[in-house]
């Protein structure tokens, strides 16, 4: 039977569940039953800071009015399949084969094209109840027509020599790696559903159609050479924690050492040897049999025999049948009503520890039977609550019962928004009525808490706290963010762009100017990193990009950029037609004029890169 009560509490409030165990006094033994998130169960009302208080429930019954000053409402949306952040992707307009049938030449709906030549695509879908995929290398790109130009060689073919998976109109292609260009060979896969082992999975060094090797980093399940186990692997890569002033927890290295415990616990593979530090205490139980032999020291002499002991002292009872509490016993405890039977009929005792019976001083008498206590009462609700019939609806001065109520509004259409609440206050598409407490928006069910189907839901923005240190889920901006203590975004996953031609952006950024000051950004069109080694002095700090315009590289403010600029003259170079555009280097970063040999590559004084013993139009 729930009780209500008027009384204040302090601490928290929270679902529980039973341990198995009991109290001293018979009672069952329960414990905390809760967990928080989305994905969490049971209930709790706590205070998570000063004066700020929490509840986390699966569904709210309001019976009357709601006053929210503010809501954030979660949805939950999800990638069917899998995602890939890589440095390309296409959507095939039209596909055929070249007037010479050696080639087919697909062309891109796409506004800006971002597959390149020697790109390997992969394109990857089911038609009917049969997987179409091709995995090919482009060997060229006409960037004007946006035309993708690809061998028949290497598409899979028939006995007769027909294509099998034949690209066509509205297939997605993928970039994975290059065959040339070592910056165009990396990629980020994340995967939900492929043989039941969701990962994430990092790819380094994609430089053909065969992927072995290739995952440098895996965080989910299905561990390379781990037996089917799931946790995180990585290829020469470092686990390292730091604290907010930098200083590091634990690392673990790529060449096998170990810092656990800010250095109490280090092992260094080139002595095989663990160090314990000063914070480290080890007890005898902590150490196998053979530390312990090893500990041990010669076997000591037999000591001298020592003197007969005395008799020890001894625990006396004596025991009394009266009601009324009965004088200190004296002696051994066996007169003025005083014995030493222990039978249902004691009601008094008295105790002493002494040589003998007849020995010491007998301690105050102590009532060890209790009297008769009064009658319990069975516990109740409120009268208010007692007194109603549980179907009708009743009013007074300080309250109001009822089975069901709906407050909020209802559009011409007869649409409601609102929050409805309490026995059968709604009915399901499917007609089936529903019992608990459910926000309405246009007859949409966007929140719900049914304690009998036991279905809860919340759709919208889920955030941790309102600020600081935190978490946030964003649905509307399709958005996973980090921040730390200071409210600074460390971590993000997002798209960039708007939702027809949005980019996956992955970022990550350091906030603490230790030694390392880390900032990396990777969307569909450019991955972008600076690296800041603040104890090292600014010559040593680093940032390099790469984007559809070009890459650049700079160590303290020197270094190169490679921008592509179509309206230069092409350069003929010996061994093929291919072209070099010109582009701006900072003066000094090449040989001058004066300096560069004949065919060799040169800056002039405004930037522009040429080749001597060429003639080249400004």
């Amino acid at each position: 039977m729930a009780i209500l009560s008027n009384g204040k509490f302090y601490g928290f409030l929270c679902s529980v569940k039973e341990t198995g165990q009991k109290l001293a006094n018979g009672v069952k033994e329960y414990v905390e039953d809760f967990m928080s998130g989305f994905a969490g169960h049971g209930w709790k009302l706590w205070e998570y800071m000063t004066g700020k208080w929490k509840l986390e429930i699966d569904t709210i019954v309001v019976r009357e009015t709601m006053l929210v000053f503010e809501m954030l409402i979660s949805k939950i949306r999800a990638i069917i399949g899998a995602q890939t952040i890589s440095q390309g992707h296409g959507k095939v307009k039209s596909a055929r084969i070249s007037d010479d049938g050696t080639e087919y030449l697909i062309e891109l709906e796409d506004e800006d094209v971002s597959i390149v030549a020697h790109d390997f695509v992969r394109c990857q879908t089911f038609v009917g109840d049969k997987t179409k995929l091709y995995h090919v290398e482009v060997s060229s790109v006409d960037v004007e027509t946006k035309t993708l130009h690809v061998p028949l060689s290497e598409f899979d073919k028939d006995e007769s020599g027909n294509v099998l998976n034949v690209p066509a109109a509205g297939d997605e292609l993928v970039q994975f790696g290059n065959s040339q260009n070592k910056a165009r060979q990396s990629a980020i896969y994340m995967h939900a559903d492929e043989t039941g082992q969701p990962a994430i999975d990092v790819m380094f060094d994609v430089n053909s159609k065969n992927w072995d090797g290739k995952v440098k980093v895996r965080m989910g399940g299905d561990i390379p050479g781990g037996n089917g186990l799931k946790g995180f692997y990585s290829v020469n890569g470092m686990v390292k924690a730091v604290d907010d002033k930098g200083a590091v927890i634990y690392e673990l290295s790529p060449d096998g050492s170990v810092n656990l415990g800010k250095g109490n616990i280090v092992y260094s593979p080139s002595t095989n040897k663990v160090t314990l530090g000063s914070g480290v205490t080890l007890t005898w139980n902590n150490l196998d049999n053979e530390s312990k032999e090893n500990l041990k020291g010669e076997p000591g002499k037999d000591g001298a025999d020592g003197e007969p002991g005395k008799d020890g002292m001894r625990v006396y009872i004596t025991y009394h049948d009266s009601e009324e509490e009965p004088e200190i016993p004296v002696g051994d405890g066996t007169t003025n009503g005083w014995h030493t039977d222990s039978t249902e009929s004691v009601i008094w005792i008295s105790q002493k520890v002494s040589e003998s019976a007849d020995s010491g001083e007998w301690g105050d008498p102590i009532r060890v039977k209790g009297e008769p206590g009064k009658d319990g009462q069975d516990a109740n609700l409120l009268p208010w609550i007692e007194k109603w019939n549980g179907y009708a609806t009743e009013l007074g001065e300080e309250y109001i019962v009822t089975p069901k109520m709906f407050s909020g509004t209802k559009s011409a259409d007869g649409k409601l928004t609102g929050i409805a609440q309490g026995k059968d206050c709604l009915t399901a598409a499917d007609g089936t009525t529903r019992t608990g407490i459910f926000a309405l928006v246009d007859n949409e069910i966007v929140f719900e808490l049914d304690p009998l189907t036991k279905k809860y839901a919340f759709r919208g923005k889920v955030e941790t706290q309102i600020s600081g240190k935190r978490i946030v889920l964003d649905p509307e901006n399709s958005s996973f963010e980090m921040y730390n203590i200071n409210d600074v975004l460390v971590f993000s996953l997002s798209f960039e762009g708007n939702a027809s031609s949005a980019y996956p952006k992955f970022l990550i950024q350091g906030t603490e100017f230790t030694e390392y000051y880390p900032y990396i950004s990777m969307t569909g069109k450019s991955i972008n990193a600076k690296m800041y080694c603040s104890e090292k002095g600014s010559s040593a700090d680093v940032t390099w990009g790469i984007s559809e315009n070009g890459i650049y590289h700079k160590k303290n403010n020197q270094g190169f950029s490679l921008n592509v600029d179509l309206a230069q003259t092409n350069i003929p170079i010996v061994g093929g037609s291919q072209s070099l555009h010109l582009t701006r280097f900072a003066p000094g970063f090449l040989p001058g004029y004066s300096t560069a040999k004949t065919g060799e590559v040169y800056v002039t004084s405004d930037g522009t890169l040429k080749i001597k013993g060429y003639s080249v139009e400004s």
